[in-house]
């Protein structure tokens, strides 16, 4: 509805999410966007980036 009312077209550029954790937290998502115009090459061609779910560190001594 907001790009809408821009007359401008909806392009998700990245999700995150949290799942609900019993007793500690509430389940979050986040959506960013841009409202882009109808020839903008964006729109396209959409780049959705995801973070990342586990992140792994590797110590070396």
């Amino acid at each position: 509805a907001f790009c809408n009312n821009q007359n401008k077209h909806f392009q998700v550029v990245r999700v995150s999410q949290k799942d609900m954790v019993p007793f500690t937290s509430d389940a979050q998502a986040e959506i960013q966007f841009m409202c882009l115009d109808k020839e903008d090459p964006e729109l396209t061609r959409p780049n959705i980036k995801r973070e990342a779910d586990v992140v792994i560190e590797i110590r070396n001594k």
